[in-house]
């Protein structure tokens, strides 16, 4: 941009000069903008991924308890329960040992824990019990 001496100052330069710092100054406004942005929407996200995380891992280490405990009962009271049930516990049992415990960019881990919920919900109406998450 040309600089402009208030003596010599062609209005044409002077009406250039304002078009051009008008532009300048969107321009600069809209980088500051979306740097600011860009890092409150990281801060945003987060803290999003941090809670739902822990709302996901609190749910599979209950199911993970539950399913535990329940495989020694079955493993002391073998007679009495049917395989079916000692094998649904087992595969849900497998199934969150194999959860992914960090983010893995080729793994769906809503639908692995969808996954692991649904399991777990059949082996508990399999045993004819009530398995909700107390949230």
């Amino acid at each position: 941009m040309k600089e402009i001496n208030d003596e010599t100052a062609d209005i044409n330069d002077v009406f250039n000069s304002i078009a051009l710092s008008e532009e300048q100054n969107s321009r600069e406004g809209f980088q500051e903008g979306f740097q600011k942005g860009c890092f409150e929407g990281e801060v945003e996200g987060f803290h999003l991924g941090y809670h739902r995380g822990a709302e996901i891992g609190a749910e599979i280490g209950y199911y993970k308890g539950v399913i535990d405990i329940l495989l020694i009962i079955t493993n002391k009271r073998k007679q009495d329960i049917p395989d079916k049930v000692v094998s649904a516990l087992q595969k849900v049992s497998d199934v969150i040992n194999h959860f992914p415990s960090s983010n893995v960019e080729d793994v769906d881990t809503i639908a692995a824990h969808d996954n692991v919920r649904a399991m777990f919900k059949k082996a508990c109406a399999l045993l004819k019990i009530d398995g909700t998450f107390p949230e």
